[in-house]
C-alpha cells in the first residue's frame, strides 16, 4: 500500500515571500492603466474625429488601436491573479516586471520589485530552484 505524502513534503513552500502581495499590488495597477487605456480607445471611437480635429480614419485606428492593446495587455496583467505558483509563472510575472520597466513612471515601483523577485526565496517558491 502506497504511503500517502506527508504534508511537509510539498514541492514548493507554503508561505508566500512578501514581494508576491506587492507584485499584485503592482499587476493591479498595470491592469487599471490598461483599463484608462481602453476607455481612451472608446472616447476615441464614439467621439467625431472634427472635435479633436484630427482625420476620421486616424482617429478610428488609435481608438481600435489603443482599445485592442489595453484589452490585451490588462488581460496579461490579470493573469498572475488566477494562476499557481510553478515554474513557468515565474518568468511570465518577470516578463510583467520588465514591461513595466519600458515606463519612467513605473521605474521607482519595479526596480525594487525585480531587485526582490529575483531572490532565491522567491524563485524556490515558484519552484525554480
Amino acid at each position: 500500500m502506497p504511503a500517502f505524502p506527508d504534508e511537509h513534503d510539498h514541492p514548493y513552500p507554503t508561505e508566500a515571500p512578501p514581494v508576491l502581495t506587492w507584485f499584485r499590488v503592482y499587476c493591479g495597477l498595470l491592469s487599471f492603466v490598461y483599463l484608462l487605456c481602453m476607455g481612451l480607445g472608446i472616447f476615441l471611437l464614439v467621439l467625431r474625429p472634427a472635435e479633436l480635429q484630427n482625420d476620421p480614419l486616424l482617429s478610428s485606428l488609435m481608438g481600435v488601436l489603443y482599445l485592442v492593446m489595453g484589452l490585451v495587455l490588462m488581460a496579461a496583467s490579470l493573469v498572475p491573479f488566477f494562476v499557481p505558483p510553478q515554474p513557468w509563472v515565474w518568468i511570465y510575472d518577470l516578463v510583467l516586471i520588465a514591461l513595466g520597466l519600458t515606463s519612467c513612471c513605473f521605474l521607482p515601483f519595479t526596480i525594487p520589485l525585480l531587485i526582490f523577485w529575483i531572490k532565491p526565496e522567491t524563485r524556490q517558491y515558484f519552484g525554480r530552484e
